[in-house]
């Protein structure tokens, strides 16, 4: 089954279609999954600066987080919006840190 995700291309959004959505959030620079020493590396793909290692058992908690996200909103528009593709504020803290005063790099 191919997926088309919207992309922001020149200020509007442009349908793009990937095999797997995991392939889309990687090409889109948003975050990949790899399987590595037993465990998955799950990193941010700005600039592969900020990774996580998570179990087998921490991955599929993830995806059931990830469902029931998913049933808290109707609202397809609310998954998307701009987001620089190259350009990565490497200064800004990311979502979660900054509204919970964490400023720490790698952990």
């Amino acid at each position: 089954m191919k997926h088309t995700i919207q992309e922001w291309m020149n200020g509007k959004l442009q349908p793009v279609e990937y095999e797997t959505l995991l392939e889309a959030l990687a090409d889109q620079r948003v975050m990949t999954i790899e399987v590595k020493d037993g465990g998955f590396e799950v990193g941010e793909a700005c600039d592969n600066y900020f990774s996580v290692r998570l179990t087998p058992d921490q991955l599929r908690a993830l995806g059931e987080e990830l469902i029931a996200l998913a049933h808290t909103s109707n609202d397809p528009s609310s998954a998307t919006r701009p987001a620089g593709r190259v350009d990565c504020n490497l200064d800004a803290m990311a979502g979660f840190a900054a509204a919970h005063g964490s400023a720490s790099k790698g952990s």
